[in-house]
């Protein structure tokens, strides 16, 4: 039967419109015929189409047909209840940031003229059958994907966004990477390829817009998924595994602040594991990165330095009471870098070059363009005169080792003619 039963013929065979020239499937409960999503092509159909494109973005016309007319499932947070309510089609989705709870779906429902039965969580749960049992169909769908075979998680408007906020994640928006699939390998997850891309997709898209905090919930994300009629509940079911694998990948809930807040991931029964002994060899910022991401899953990290300081390639030296920086002065792009997330949450002010040029600043004030041009000449002066000493060098020792090692050349290799 069809849901949405708009248009003139659907109504009168009351959602069995046995003459549609074709069905289309939003889930296996859910199905719409071909004549109401036609209507909003044409007349006032057209008409409610453009206003809702207008305020939520464009989007197909079964999508449109879903959004306008499938419920948004809710669910209640309050202890000893958890059923879902239906709100009304179209309804804003609550704020991620409050408790929601069955009063507010009676509230909801009064609002637009639908009366509900008093006792708020004492009402009975209103469901379709199908939806205790998630369907399967998705296990024959192991391909790229199109925008149209994603399930719809968020509002047309911000697909843009999610699809940028997966790609600065280095991962592709259209597919699961071979990571991701190797962690769901055997769990009840894996013949559901699409609904894990769909909440992928979603928790880097939280994790974009709150990674300046360092952290995102797992509440907070199951209050953020915009999703229309039982697919909500199928995506709350399979959100934590996929949440706790982002975690594990450090995809997301990594931070460089101060403050280190334990999140120890669970397996599928809830059980932490263990912790751990484990051994970081190098302390430059990848192998700093890793030993406080151990620690923030309750392990034991012990790093070894051969060095007599910490930071690798990261380098900064007093010359003449000036500091100057000996490596990693720039960050090389900022999409996939997850040192811009880094610099967000340390309130680090980022400066945008282009690629012909490369200005020096004395705290954040541009140097004057004269000094620039000394300081640039200098400098490949000092290019030059490296090169020349690099080529007299002995070939068995490499020249960059004397750096690479924490020491310095020898005094006369450096002596440069100011």
């Amino acid at each position: 039967r069809c849901f949405a039963r708009v248009a003139r013929r659907c109504k009168e065979a009351d959602g069995c419109n046995a003459a549609a020239e074709r069905w289309y499937e939003t889930s296996i409960a859910e199905a719409c015929c071909s004549d109401c999503v036609n209507y909003y092509s044409k007349g006032a159909g057209k008409r409610a189409a453009d206003e809702f494109q207008a305020a939520h973005g464009r989007c197909s016309a079964k999508d449109l047909t879903a959004r306008l007319h499938l419920p948004l499932y809710v669910r209640c947070e309050l202890p000893r209840c958890g059923k879902w309510r239906p709100l009304p089609p179209c309804s804003p989705l609550p704020d991620p940031a409050s408790e929601w709870h069955c009063g507010l779906w009676e509230a909801a429902a009064r609002a637009h003229g639908t009366r509900r039965s008093s006792g708020c969580c004492a009402a009975p749960e209103e469901l379709p059958a199908a939806a205790a049992t998630p369907p399967l169909r998705e296990a024959a769908l192991v391909g790229p994907c199109r925008d149209g075979d994603l399930v719809a998680v968020t509002m047309p408007r911000e697909a843009g966004e999610m699809q940028a906020a997966v790609l600065d994640a280095r991962l592709p928006w259209w597919e699961l990477s071979a990571a991701e699939r190797r962690l769901y390998h055997g769990t009840p997850l894996e013949p559901l390829p699409r609904r894990c891309l769909a909440i992928r997709n979603l928790l880097l898209l939280l994790w974009r817009r709150r990674r300046a905090s360092g952290r995102i919930s797992l509440q907070e994300a199951r209050r953020s998924v915009n999703a229309c009629g039982l697919h909500r509940i199928w995506l709350d079911g399979a959100l934590p595994p996929v949440f706790h694998a982002l975690r594990r990948l450090g995809l997301i809930n990594f931070s460089a602040g101060p403050r280190l807040s334990l999140s120890v991931p669970t397996n599928e029964r809830g059980r932490a594991a263990p912790p751990l002994r484990v051994v970081v060899v190098g302390a430059g910022i990848a192998g700093l990165a890793a030993a406080r991401q151990l620690r923030m899953w309750g392990h034991r990290p012990l790093v070894l330095e051969a060095q007599k300081r910490i930071g690798g390639r990261v380098r900064t030296e007093e010359l003449g009471g000036v500091p100057v920086d000996m490596g990693a002065m720039l960050l090389v792009g900022t999409v996939g870098n997850p040192l811009v997330a880094l610099c967000e949450q340390l309130g680090c002010r980022l400066h945008a070059l282009d690629r012909t040029q490369c200005p020096l600043y004395d705290g954040e004030e541009l140097l004057d363009p004269l000094v620039d041009a000394r300081a640039q000449a200098l400098f490949d002066g000092f290019l030059e005169e490296t090169q020349r000493l690099r080529e007299k060098r002995v070939p068995k020792r490499k020249a960059s080792l004397g750096i690479s090692e924490g020491g310095r050349w020898e005094r006369e290799e450096l002596r440069i003619n100011n």
